[in-house]
């Protein structure tokens, strides 16, 4: 079980309480096995859509691409002699930059698989890799301590900084005005990349390593974490020190500013995510994990956080807002005419709601795995739903009760649709088929030994569907 938090969240000029956040880890988590042997680098694109592992396999130095949602591999991607040490997607989650121990840097197209250029400048590991946030350039550190600017399209170094020793992480501000670099002595370095100077100098803070920084939107503060286990936030303008942020009590390896820059996420290796307020410098939750947190990935709206633990495995931690304590919101759908919105509650149960009056309607219960999609019938008198137990159930909406259970799926059904007649339903999963479902008769009258009466399957040889697309005289309809 994950534990229950609650957390104020803003996201916009105007507070809001986001109550009750219970994380939900994805449907399909990575597993190491999924990955090779003696994986060294492991992070996640800025949609989240992708994932990146930096691994051996096959006698090969390998970056291996895989979809987050799914575990399915991508691309293998082969060309580094040496270990790989380090990756970063760009900004649009198009290309990966892969560096190794031996210094050779590569980029690569997220989309083809094919190498885009190579450069071997570095003398010693390469620790750590950023893009800027409008992709044109990439920074990359090394144990040898040089600080690299590359031209991000052409691969040609645009400048070299002198970090006095070793460095482990590098970012760009969101304005692209300053480098920021963390080193083996503590010291968080300031560069500024369009004049090729350097900037200021935070020293007398960390007591170690510095493993992850990060900037505020906004540009002002920059954030550091420690092998120390403490997060220290610095004043850019004043060269002072904001916060020390301290709850951690290990080495703490990663972290990131929220979109709003109000809330600070860093993870750790004492397998906890923190989420700390930025002005007060307090903790305002813990998740606890299996093993150490070693990456974290904001949504762009703040709402959900991506974390990468050192097991490989990917969670999902969703801020719901305004349900119970105990809840969390993972699919929602509203009646055509508005009068009813259906909510799964995290697990295998779906509560109703009566829009005009508030009230509570019926809970449905019945299926034995987390729902993961809910359909309305046109004139909302039936509900379906889809289920990780491999099943679709249809619902009466008056009563709450179920009408038919839907068998035929051999693994996850992630998603689920009434057609505009509300004759058919089509639905689609993790086996890797599309199928629509025939009710010519009223799906009251629909007794239990007819619910093989499959309309079609049609199989996706590309990958696992995440939506379902129904198809009838009047047009093409999609339920993402």
């Amino acid at each position: 079980m994950y534990p229950y938090s609650t957390v104020k969240r803003t996201t916009t000029d105007n507070d809001e309480a986001f109550r009750s956040t219970r994380p939900r880890p994805l449907a399909c988590n990575f597993r190491s096995a999924s990955f090779g042997t003696d994986v060294t680098s492991f992070v996640i694109s800025p949609d989240g859509f992708l994932a990146a592992s930096a691994s051996f396999i096959n006698n090969s130095h390998t970056v291996i691409v895989s979809y987050v949602t799914t575990n399915l591999h991508r691309h293998f991607l082969i060309g580094h002699r040496k270990k790989i040490s380090s990756l970063t997607f760009s900004p649009d989650s198009q290309r990966i930059v892969s560096g190794d121990f031996g210094g050779v840097l590569r980029v690569w197209n997220a989309e083809s698989g094919e190498s885009i250029w190579t450069q071997e400048e570095h003398d010693g590991k390469i620790t750590s890799i950023a893009y800027t946030s409008t992709g044109h350039q990439v920074v990359s550190v090394s144990e040898d301590g040089t600080v690299r600017l590359w031209n991000a399209l052409t691969g040609d170094m645009v400048h070299i900084f002198d970090a006095d020793g070793a460095v482990q992480c590098v970012c760009f501000s969101q304005c692209g005005s300053w480098i920021a670099s963390g080193g083996e002595d503590g010291v968080v370095r300031l560069w500024d990349p369009k004049n090729v100077v350097p900037g200021a100098v935070f020293d007398g803070g960390h007591d170690g390593t510095v493993n992850s920084v990060a900037f505020s939107p906004d540009n002002v503060h920059v954030a550091s974490a420690g092998a120390d286990s403490t997060v220290r936030i610095w004043n850019i303008n004043t060269k002072m020190m904001v916060h020390v942020l301290k709850g951690h009590i290990n080495p703490v390896r990663c972290l990131t500013y929220s979109p709003s820059g109000k809330h600070i996420a860093s993870g750790s290796d004492d397998s906890t995510l923190k989420i700390w307020d930025v002005g007060s410098g307090v903790p305002e939750t813990t998740w606890e994990h299996g093993k150490g947190v070693i990456t974290v990935l904001y949504s762009l709206d703040g709402a959900q956080l991506l974390t990468g633990t050192k097991d490989y495995r990917i969670y999902s931690w969703i801020y719901a807002f305004g349900c119970q304590d105990t809840a969390v919101i993972s699919t929602t759908a509203i009646s055509m005419g508005g009068q009813h919105v259906a909510s799964s509650l995290g697990g295998n149960a779906v509560q109703l709601w009566d829009t005009e009056s508030g009230e509570l309607g019926p809970n449905l219960y019945g299926h034995t795995g987390a729902v993961d999609s809910v359909s309305f019938s046109p004139v909302g008198d039936f509900i379906a739903t889809a289920s990780s137990d491999s099943t679709v159930r249809i619902w009466e909406t008056a009563k709450g009760g179920c009408l038919e259970k839907l068998e035929g799926h051999t693994g996850i059904v992630t998603s689920v649709v009434f057609s505009p007649q509300g004759t058919q339903v089509a639905t689609s999963g993790f086996d890797q088929t599309l199928r629509w479902w025939d009710f010519s008769i009223p799906v009251s009258d629909i007794s239990s030994k007819e619910s093989d009466r499959l309309g079609a399957s049609l199989h996706e040889e590309s990958g696992t569907l995440d939506g379902i697309y129904v198809h009838d005289e009047s047009g093409l309809f999609h339920a993402p």
